[in-house]
């Protein structure tokens, strides 16, 4: 148990000798409370296909409710295109 404790007192002098000797930079890294304030978690309630009581929770991040809305979005577009383009329309 000794040396366990006196090899890592040695890499904590040397970790420590090793962050005086370099420029402190900031950290680009968000704390996880940031990280949540800036993307907050969004609830949304659909109906459930074949009943009209039915309802299913959906929650995401606003960036992923985003990301599905273009992703949507794209699709009609796309489908929309292709349906203009075929022969004898």
């Amino acid at each position: 148990m000794s040396i366990a404790a006196a090899a890592l007192l040695i890499l904590a002098a040397g970790s420590a000798g090793e962050n005086t000797s370099q420029p402190s930079q900031p950290s680009t890294a968000m704390p996880a409370d940031a990280k949540e304030e800036a993307d907050p978690m969004i609830c949304q309630s659909d109906k459930v296909l074949g009943s009209r009581i039915k309802r299913k929770k959906i929650c995401m991040r606003r960036t992923e409710w985003q990301r599905q809305h273009q992703e949507e979005k794209m699709m009609i577009d796309r489908t929309q295109v292709q349906r203009g383009c075929k022969p004898g329309g």
